[in-house]
């Protein structure tokens, strides 16, 4: 059996310094063992640090559920007031624009929330290295990147402001993420990466729902022919 080591902070966070949607958040892991045999000594000093790094993996999981519940409050009680202050002044406006503008705010507020509302030490840091695609933890988080980004494809989609627009708004908010991050030194880094993978997934959500609504309407339209056609022939 290799010999046990003293942990380490980086142990506790895989990516401690990245920003995503799991990284600096969720503990995947802690390794016990060691590679170097003058730190497998254990004693109080280990003990203590065991707990300490426990302690902090417990704090930050608890950040983040209070991060997301409270982006979730502020969500739904700004998908409300939208909707009631439509509903009031009584706006020209579809209800789809008015659930829009709710689910937006809703997914705006959750966004906010992964990426500000968990502290992450601190500290500026930039990466403009490109995705490792032989790096199942690099690929993971630009995939979960994508999907963070993916509803505000589908709302723009369902606007249809075009693709080009949608994918410029998904570069242009992920891109004042990165610069939020690395200008309140949030200890996250300003990933070249996050601000690709964002812009993609704007870019999927929005292909996705266009797909999905014109699929829905040439099926309306053939039911709507069909109804049509046995209309006429009872004639």
């Amino acid at each position: 059996m290799p010999p046990r080591r003293l942990p380490r902070a980086g142990d506790v966070f895989h990516g401690a310094q990245k920003n995503g949607p799991l990284a600096s958040r969720v503990p995947l892991y802690t390794p016990l063992f060691a590679r170097n045999a003058d730190e497998s000594s254990r004693g109080p000093a280990y003990d203590r640090r065991c707990r300490e790094g426990f302690r902090e993996a417990n704090t930050r999981k608890d950040g983040l559920r209070v991060s997301l519940s409270l982006a979730f409050a502020a969500g739904v009680l700004g998908s409300v007031l939208i909707a009631v202050w439509t509903t009031l002044a009584d706006r020209p406006r579809r209800i789809a624009h008015r659930v829009v503008a709710a689910l937006g705010w809703l997914w705006v507020a959750c966004v906010i929330g992964l990426t500000f509302g968990t502290r992450s030490g601190g500290g500026q840091a930039v990466n403009l290295a490109l995705l490792d695609l032989g790096n199942p933890a690099d690929v993971l988080d630009f995939l979960l990147n994508m999907a963070m980004f993916a509803p505000g494809g589908i709302l723009l989609a369902v606007l249809r402001t075009g693709l080009w627009p949608a994918a410029a708004l998904a570069f242009l908010g992920s891109l004042a993420i990165e610069v939020t991050q690395y200008l309140t030194a949030s200890g996250r880094t300003a990933d070249l990466n996050d601000l690709l993978s964002n812009t993609l997934g704007g870019m999927a959500g929005y292909v996705c729902a266009a797909a999905v609504g014109k699929v829905s309407h040439e099926i309306g339209r053939r039911h709507r022919y069909a109804h049509e056609v046995e209309r006429l022939s009872r004639l």
